[in-house]
């Protein structure tokens, strides 16, 4: 009798089964869509997936089956989907094998997207009772109706939104913040639905309940949306001034290396220059000389532009030009760079160089492995041109550059970098990559030292 009840309750469309468990498809669905970017790497994705869809299929069959006859009407509706949402977080959180607070901003952004979409459904089904024909109304067509409006609007959120933002990656520090959220979503969207639902409303004012739920959930999204974004950018700032801090240790080390091997350069010439003079009848002593002062001489082209920063740079990248058979040319005006400070040009010249020779590096014709860099002062501007043959490039999905290495979350922020140097000194950045020419070009305003930093 039992049995026969429940299949009774499961195949009527116009039960509250077909609809708790329609709920319940929707919801599931749309919390795997937000929580995706966790689930592509995880392991068994599939398999978890399949079952955790088995257990709130379950669940909502029994908490249709203890509500409506319990606590039928308004009352049970509220805690039917209430219930199903917290069930929902635990679901999610043994899905994506997450903490709680992950799994939470998970389900909340899902029931959001759920929402959304029953609110636009129950607003075209009040509408299509107005209609002169009763094909339109019928329950059918307007099941019809809801998994097309499921299906177009679960398809636009993750083209424009999942795609772009990982909400799985929103980091809250209190529980109790997001269990705030979570009521307030409840509240607003569940109460008031089922009170639209189970009572008797005019059309306008289901309407506007309907309405108003909708705004709800695109606030939440966009909310979680915006910290997701802001929180990402924090990260990739830290990230940034972090490696621009280890760049910058680096090159003070080389500083004090270069000079300290300069000075030993131009004494081993000497030595050698007086050695040469006392064995000037010794013709193999002096090949055996010669061969010396070829082999340390690369030590000795030190760059001297007039800055000490800069020079550290260039002289540490022509050594490494060299060694890959890449032909580096630069010129650059002796005070074209005197207001800015050692830190930013550290990071400024060593990304847009490292950027080059990393292109120029995977070409197989060494006759396009040239890059030139020039950086000239004309009045108050000072203009930085770097100029390399390139293969190919990747980008992103704004079209911004992309890193070509495997991994691409711990790469891919020279440019970033570069940029936002340039940005803080209030000068502007374009990049060109056309006929297999990358030109990099960087315009700074001449700052005055109260502005500086």
């Amino acid at each position: 009798m039992v049995v026969e009840w429940l299949v009774d309750m499961w195949y009527t469309p116009t039960s509250q089964m077909f609809h708790h468990q329609w709920f319940t498809f929707e919801l599931f669905v749309a919390q795997m869509l937000v929580g995706q970017h966790m689930l592509r790497k995880s392991a068994h994705a599939v398999a978890r997936v399949a079952s955790a869809y088995a257990v709130m299929v379950v669940a909502a069959a029994v908490c249709t089956w203890l509500t409506d006859p319990i606590v039928p009407g308004f009352y049970g509706s509220v805690a039917m989907f209430a219930t199903m949402y917290v069930i929902s977080i635990a679901v999610v959180r043994a899905v994506l094998r997450s903490d709680i607070r992950t799994a939470m901003v998970v389900a909340i952004c899902g029931y959001a997207m759920q929402h959304i979409v029953a609110a636009m459904v129950s607003m075209l089904s009040a509408a299509s009772d107005y209609s002169a024909h009763e094909f339109l109304s019928s329950p059918g067509l307007i099941r019809m109706m809801s998994a097309m409006v499921c299906f177009s609007v679960y398809v636009a959120f993750h083209r424009w939104y999942i795609r772009k933002i990982d909400v799985t990656r929103v980091s809250m520090s209190s529980t109790g913040i997001l269990g705030f959220l979570s009521s307030g979503v409840l509240l607003v969207t569940v109460m008031l639905s089922s009170y639209a639902y189970r009572v008797d409303h005019p059309t306008l004012t289901l309407f506007a309940f309907r309405l108003v739920s909708i705004l709800v959930c695109a606030l939440i999204l966009f909310t979680f949306g915006e910290l997701a974004r802001s929180q990402r950018l924090s990260a990739e700032l830290a990230f940034v001034k972090q490696m621009n801090d280890m760049r910058t240790n680096y090159y003070e080390l080389l500083k004090d290396t270069i000079e300290t091997t300069n000075v030993r350069y131009h004494d081993l010439k000497h030595q050698v220059a007086r050695l040469r003079a006392a064995t000037e009848s010794a013709d193999e002593s002096n090949k055996v000389l010669d061969e010396i002062i070829e082999s340390v001489d690369m030590y000795g082209k030190v760059s001297k532009t007039g800055n000490a920063a800069l020079d550290v740079v260039l002289t540490q990248k022509s050594l490494e030009c060299a060694r890959k058979s890449i032909r580096f040319t630069y010129m650059v005006d002796e005070h074209c760079l005197d207001w800015v400070s050692d830190y930013d040009i550290y990071s400024l010249f060593g990304n847009a160089l490292d950027n080059a020779i990393e292109a120029l590096e995977r070409l197989d014709d060494e006759e396009r492995r040239v890059m030139k860099l020039t950086g000239a002062r004309r009045g108050n501007l000072t203009n930085i041109h770097v100029t390399n043959y390139f293969d190919h490039i990747r980008r992103d999905g704004s079209g911004g550059l992309a890193t070509l290495k495997a991994d691409a979350e711990a790469h891919g922020y020279g440019v970033k970098s570069i940029r936002m140097i340039v940005e803080r000194l209030g000068g502007d950045m374009t990049i060109t990559a056309e006929d297999g020419i990358f030109d990099l070009n960087i315009v700074l305003p001449k700052q005055s030292p109260k502005t500086v930093g």
